[in-house]
Parts: C-alpha cells; sequence; structure tokens
C-alpha cells in the first residue's frame, strides 16, 4: 500500500541484518498520465511496472545463487496484480494474468516471509496530501479506498508464506527502539500461518 511505510521498514531491516535490499521504485512514464487519466492508461501502466518488477526479480535468481546473504525487499510481485485487480478491466485483467502467470514460471527466489504493513487510510491519505510527487496528491480517496480492500482481500487469503501483520497505528516500531526489537523477534520467529502486532 502506498505511503504506509514499506521502504522505511524495508531498509531498517536490511541494516539491521546486513541483508540485500531490493526497493519497488521504479519510476514509470505512464504514471502521471495514469493518475489524470486512469480508464486510458491503466493498461500500459500496469504491464510497465509487471516487466519492470519482473526483471528486477529474475536478477535475485542469479544473486540467490551466489550468496547467502539475506535479501530484504520493499514488495512481492504479487503487489502488482492486488493494483491490477483495481486498475484493469475485466478483459484487460484476462491478458495481464496471462503474462503474469508465464513470467512468474521464470522466477524461482520466492518470499520465505511477509510482513504485512496496515494502518489508519486518513493517516495515508494524509502523507499522499504532503507527498513531493505532484500526481500522487491527484489520488482520490475512493481510489484510495479501493486499493486498501484489495490489499486486505489478497493478504486475507494468501496462504503461500507465514504472514506478521502489524498495525502500524499502535505499534511505533520507527520511533521505539524496543518495539522495533520486538518486531524483529516477531519476524525471525514467523514460522507458519499469520500472526498479529498490534
Amino acid at each position: 500500500m502506498m505511503g504506509i511505510g514499506k521502504t522505511y521498514l524495508a531498509t531498517k531491516l536490511a541494516n539491521y541484518w546486513r541483508a540485500e535490499l531490493i526497493l519497488d521504485n521504479l519510476e514509470n512514464p505512464f504514471l502521471k498520465n495514469f493518475y489524470e487519466n486512469k480508464r486510458t492508461y491503466a493498461f500500459q501502466t500496469q504491464l510497465f511496472f509487471l516487466l519492470s518488477r519482473y526483471q528486477q526479480q529474475l536478477s535475485l535468481n542469479q544473486l540467490s545463487l551466489f550468496a547467502e546473504k539475506k535479501i530484504v525487499s520493499d514488495y512481492t510481485l504479487e503487489k502488482d496484480k492486488i493494483y491490477a485487480s483495481v486498475n484493469l478491466s475485466e478483459s484487460e485483467y484476462f491478458i495481464y494474468e496471462k503474462i503474469f502467470q508465464l513470467l512468474e514460471k521464470n522466477l524461482t527466489l520466492r518470499p520465505t516471509k511477509i510482513v504485512f504493513l496496515q494502518t489508519n487510510l486518513e493517516t495515508i491519505w494524509e502523507r499522499l496530501r504532503r507527498s513531493e510527487r505532484e500526481y500522487e496528491k491527484k489520488i482520490n480517496w475512493e481510489y484510495l479506498l479501493a486499493i486498501a480492500n484489495a490489499y486486505n482481500q489478497f493478504f486475507f487469503h494468501y496462504s503461500r508464506v507465514p504472514i506478521l501483520i502489524v498495525n502500524t497505528e499502535s505499534y511505533n516500531y520507527w520511533e521505539n527502539p524496543k518495539a522495533f526489537r520486538d518486531l524483529i523477534i516477531a519476524i525471525e520467529n514467523l514460522k507458519e500461518g499469520r500472526k498479529f502486532l498490534v
């Protein structure tokens, strides 16, 4: 979810574990136009993200062959599907899903754990209003709500790997060192199913 603090947490975790840090900081040339006219630019925006993220993930396959180092990322490839489910029409999503399945077969490196951050939608709304990216300021409430619902729905049914769900409203790991240590312990002890930090 945009504006929730994924990159900050991923960076903090990578520094703590001295891990390889993989960030979803792709500049999409269609994104500005997408936020001005979603219907017209949704498909090319989504395909650009998918192919770019796929290339980045493919490079991780090579990295994993030569290093035992931990990898921390602020996204999974499935994130792309969450946005696609909101942004694309039914026929566009049908094509997108076919492409996604073909690409995913080539990826051997998968997440072993996921930390899913949740917060009050009003908090994200305020952060986006203060964003340095002008197009993020144009995101409307209905779209933000649709993305949040899609994330919650996706991870409610997700069972590939263990998930730690962290409520960032009540669990202040960015300012409280003890809370961050507790978060590290919770991640390291996460073996199966889903756990909550609230």
